[in-house]
Parts: C-alpha cells; structure tokens; sequence
C-alpha cells in the first residue's frame, strides 16, 4: 500500500536533498553537473510514483539503490 511506503519514500527524498546539496556546482566540475542530473532523476521519479498513486515498485527500488549506494560511498569516502 502506499502507507507502507510512505516513510521509504521520505528518506529516498530527504537523502537525495543533502546529495544535492553537498554539491559543489561552482568548483565541482563535470562530475557535480553529472551527480546533481542523476539525483535530480531519481528523485523526479520518486515523486511521479508517489504522487500518480502508482507503485512502480521495480524503480523505486533502482532509485532507492543507486541514492543509498551513492550516499555510502561518501560516507566513506568522509573517513
């Protein structure tokens, strides 16, 4: 149901925020402008599922995966 995606929903968006914003598009080159267009698409694709009542489960998975695998990498790459 959509309730019991409601919360995933939330933190897919919430992430993909603070990717974005830890972006330096000034200095950040190609890959920030490639980076912000991925996160962009995700969370464009998020929203469309979410707010059409559509549970497009097999892309909201791919979205989900690609934004927490990214997300982990930064992380490490912070430590």
């Amino acid at each position: 149901s959509s309730k019991d995606l409601s919360k995933p929903l939330e933190n897919a968006l919430v992430t993909i925020y603070f990717l974005q914003k830890g972006l330096d598009l000034n200095g950040g080159g190609d890959l920030a402008k490639h980076l912000f267009r991925l996160y962009e698409f995700c969370r464009l694709k998020i929203i469309a599922r979410s707010t059409l009542g559509i549970i497009a489960n097999k892309d909201l998975k791919k979205c989900h995966s690609y934004i927490k695998e990214i997300a982990q990498s930064w992380e490490k790459a912070k430590n």
